[in-house]
């Protein structure tokens, strides 16, 4: 992906990605991102919501207001969480994130290679917000873990705290799937780690799951939205 095209995605939709600051029980804050599927529906990692307090959800310096519990991946083992939101503007103002058609019983390595930007929230140090750091990647494999489960592409860019939830964002303007964690052994940081985006199948089930299939996504004949209204108003 050459600088212009870069920046020209990131223009178009550095207010799709929003951070997610969180508290846990015993009072530490972290921060979290996510990105605008449509209609309100926004795709964080499961692992930054679950079991925590929403403290806000931003984009830059503008906040949403969360509308009602994340919606869990009905798999406790699938890292994917839905947030529905109420934007200070119409949702129709905020781009839509069209997910790849990626399956997982499609993926080979033929997006290996593959460019991507990827926008997330890591907190960055001695800065005094949160602030969206845009980076150049590319798909070095497609992997199955063991155990099962979903595949992941495993990209070039550096894991960092915070990247979970992120989007990863082909030239073609099309999600891979949603950020999730950096595949490291302990005890070694999460910078040393292998960034992983889990594949779009997950976050489809995940909506199909909940009935909130933004349009935009539907998958004729296998993922369709249920409500045609849309869940969330802005």
């Amino acid at each position: 992906m050459d600088s212009e095209t870069a920046k020209s995605l990131y223009h178009r939709y550095k207010d799709s990605v929003a951070y997610v600051a969180v508290e846990s029980a015993t009072g530490d804050q972290q921060i979290g991102s996510a990105f605008h599927l449509g209609e309100g529906i926004w795709v964080t990692a499961r692992h930054v919501v679950e079991n925590q307090t929403i403290l806000e959800v931003g984009v830059d310096l503008r906040t949403f207001h969360v509308v009602g519990p994340p919606l869990l991946h009905p798999d406790n083992s699938v890292d994917v969480a839905l947030l529905r939101l109420s934007s200070p503007v119409p949702n129709d103002e905020i781009p839509a994130v069209e997910l790849g058609g990626w399956l997982d019983d499609w993926l080979d390595d033929g997006l290996t290679l593959e460019p991507v930007l990827v926008l997330g929230y890591p907190p960055i140090p001695f800065g005094q917000e949160p602030r969206l750091v845009a980076t150049r990647a590319e798909v070095s494999t497609v992997l199955d873990k063991r155990g099962g489960g979903h595949p992941y592409f495993i990209l070039t860019g550096m894991a960092r705290g915070g990247v979970s939830g992120a989007l990863a964002l082909t030239d073609h303007e099309l999600a891979l799937g949603v950020t999730v964690e950096s595949l490291v052994s302990a005890p070694h940081p999460a910078e040393l780690g292998y960034l992983a985006v889990l594949s779009v199948e997950a976050i489809y089930t995940c909506l199909d799951h909940h009935g909130v299939l933004p349009r935009i996504q539907a998958m004729p004949g296998i993922f369709e939205p249920s409500d045609p209204g849309g869940p969330a108003e802005a």
